[in-house]
């Protein structure tokens, strides 16, 4: 029987921390302004709770990616010894050990099995429903008085456009999954599929539009290319889709839609030029800093930006090699490579289907905007990945252990009876 898509399967746990990674898109809205504490630290503090509860459950056993993830933040470690304490390095160095970090390890405890791969989706996914509807809102209020919040696209609760068009950006992919292996209401995954599409382009983002495009072109084939009807929906969909974003490019915002078209025609703005000018820069210092330059290192070395004190590559492979050094790089590397080749092996299931697409379609938006701590949801993702295990290997893992204690409990007995 194939698992639908419903919200009533949330947990507590699942809420916590769903709601710790994407708490940046919402605690600036001045309508949280009442909390008396950061909502990223109060969301970090509970996800450490259940982490707890988590450790004690499984009797303080410490799973081996752990230890992979630890050695990983340990070349982390490193660069603190030749960094300049600018506010922004320490910023960076802070938020690096304690947010990143718990978003990268608590995964290893919290999510291991499909149906909690399943509440991360659904919980993500109902978040983005309600920025959706905050964007949409918005907009439509700024012709009476309303604020808009960015002159480049459709924001919400005061984040940026790229945190609106990551966070639907992943609900679309999920939503499009289950529609394609008929696991969710077709007309209710249509209208959600075309809301998301909406959002994502009237934020005007292009890197999550074009990392959704690339992740389609990978997955399309990967997943459905030997079975005729999935592959048949899919590319129906993705018709279907493209019939929306033409459409939506006519009635959304225009700074939006011109951002858009124009990078489609091929027409690089200043923005993409100095990227590209920042990619070159840094890999000309990388050449030179085999153990990087310190945390924060991009705005004091390169300083491509004159004025602007938070600088870096827009790159995470970059940013890491170029500040944290070379061995930093290939162990992120080498993490990817590991969560990819666990994922590819258990394809059969929904859940690493899922999975893998949203980690691709994340360490793509990685590679064209945010720093390493607006990466959260990407090493979250690694580390779902190390440790997930479908429900059919679960089983035979526990029944193995079962079997293993019995001939172990029998082989004692037998030598307790010896003379």
């Amino acid at each position: 029987m194939k698992t639908r898509w419903l919200p009533i399967e949330l947990d507590g746990k699942t809420m916590v921390f769903g709601g710790f990674l994407l708490a940046g898109n919402f605690k600036a809205d001045p309508r949280l302004s009442w909390l008396p504490v950061d909502l990223t630290l109060l969301l970090a503090l509970l996800t450490i709770a259940y982490l707890a509860i988590a450790l004690h459950k499984n009797q303080y056993r410490l799973p081996l990616p752990l230890f992979w993830m630890w050695g990983l933040f340990f070349l982390f470690l490193l660069p603190l010894y030749w960094i300049e304490w600018t506010a922004y390095g320490t910023e960076k160095v802070w938020k690096l050990f304690s947010f990143t970090l718990l978003a990268a390890i608590a995964p290893l405890f919290l999510c291991k099995g499909e149906s909690e791969i399943r509440n991360v989706f659904q919980i993500m996914t109902c978040l983005a429903i309600i920025m959706g509807v905050d964007s949409f809102t918005s907009w439509l209020l700024a012709g009476q008085g309303g604020a808009h919040a960015n002159s480049t696209g459709m924001t919400a609760f005061g984040s940026s456009t790229i945190a609106l068009g990551r966070t639907t950006g992943l609900a679309f992919l999920w939503i499009f999954l289950l529609a394609v292996e008929s696991r969710m209401n077709a007309a209710l995954a249509i209208g959600l599929l075309a809301f998301f599409l909406l959002v994502l382009i009237g934020s005007g983002s292009r890197g999550p539009l074009m990392s959704l495009l690339a992740v389609a072109a990978v997955a399309g084939p990967l997943y459905y290319g030997r079975k005729g009807k999935q592959i048949g929906i899919f590319c129906i969909g993705l018709l279907i889709l493209s019939l929306v974003m033409t459409t939506a490019l006519s009635i959304l915002p225009q700074s939006a839609t011109n951002r858009i078209q124009s990078f489609l025609e091929g027409d690089l703005g200043a923005s993409e030029l100095s990227r590209l000018t920042a990619f070159e820069r840094s890999w000309e210092t990388i050449a030179a800093h085999p153990f990087g330059i310190g945390w924060g290192g991009f705005a004091h070395e390169i300083n491509l930006w004159q004025g602007e004190t938070r600088q870096y590559p827009h790159n995470i492979w970059l940013e890491i090699t170029l500040e944290g050094g070379w061995l930093a790089g290939l162990a992120l590397l080498a993490l990817f490579y590991a969560g990819f080749s666990r994922l590819y092996r258990h394809l059969r299931s929904f859940e690493a289907r899922a999975l893998f697409a949203a980690l691709l379609y994340f360490l793509l938006n990685a590679m064209v905007s945010g720093d390493i701590n607006d990466n959260k949801l990407l090493f979250a993702l690694a580390g779902v990945a190390l440790v997930f295990t479908p429900r059919k290997a679960q089983e035979h893992a526990e029944k193995e252990r079962k079997e293993h204690e019995f001939t172990v409990a029998v082989k004692r007995e037998v030598n307790d009876c010896e003379p």
